[in-house]
């Protein structure tokens, strides 16, 4: 990539990130400038006795216009921060508060429990799971995917309600064989035997080995949470340490 694409990459990355937060947007940009005139100001430019020479200027000038003028920048001023405040209160916050295995013969589930604390809605929330560190022989272990929800079809994608629990498949330990154990992780369709490189032996987890798991949920109208466990493993399982 050129460095003229690199700017431009750059620069709609920032119009995206303006026009996805335009209260906060705003805001920042006054504080900015509220900055940039006391630095002036520290520097001996005497930007606020110059402003405060024009504005008395317009005061003496056009004193009805100008009583106006400042009480509709007051009055946008307060708008845009009340609504940001409000908007940023009603938002839906997801947060993992708990794991939640569950067994049955052969098998163990390793779940999360994801919860929405928020005052609305979360919609479209996914979950993802990136796994990394080492193997007990030193090889080095990245597996990323999307993985799917513990209800009825496990899908992908779901709507948590306001102080609705929901939880997520994150792996299992299962058994093929009599003296057989295997950690695998679930792909966002499902649980699938084939998925390439999400089947390890338990023997992979012994000390020395160095294993994490990364849990990250997004929602499209809720910031991402994300959390971050060691795996160690305990006679025929592998247990979650946050």
């Amino acid at each position: 990539m050129s460095s003229s694409d690199k700017k431009t990459c750059i620069q709609k990355r920032i119009i995206r990130r303006f026009r996805k937060n335009i209260w906060l947007s705003i805001l920042i940009l006054v504080a900015v400038g509220v900055v940039i005139c006391v630095v002036l100001e520290i520097s001996g430019f005497r930007v606020v006795e110059s402003l405060g020479q024009t504005m008395r200027y317009l005061e003496d000038m056009f004193p009805e216009a100008f009583k106006g003028i400042v009480t509709v920048f007051g009055g946008i001023i307060t708008y845009l921060f009340g609504r940001y405040l409000y908007e940023e209160y009603r938002k839906p916050k997801l947060e993992i508060v708990r794991v939640d295995p569950l067994s049955i013969p052969n098998v163990k589930f390793y779940r999360i429990v994801v919860k929405n604390t928020g005052k609305t809605a979360a919609e479209n929330c996914t979950g993802g799971i990136h796994l990394f560190g080492t193997d007990i022989k030193g090889n080095n272990v990245d597996i990323k995917g999307s993985v799917c929800w513990s209800i009825l079809g496990n899908p992908n994608i779901i709507t948590i309600n306001v102080e609705d629990e929901q939880s997520l498949e994150i792996y299992r330990i299962h058994r093929t064989q009599p003296k057989y154990w295997f950690f695998e992780v679930p792909t966002e369709k499902g649980w699938n035997f084939l998925r390439l490189g999400g089947v390890l032996p338990l023997s992979n987890f012994v000390n020395p080995a160095k294993l994490q798991i990364e849990i990250r949920i997004t929602a499209k109208n809720a910031k991402p949470c994300k959390k971050k466990y060691s795996l160690r493993k305990q006679h025929n399982d592998i247990i979650m340490i946050a």
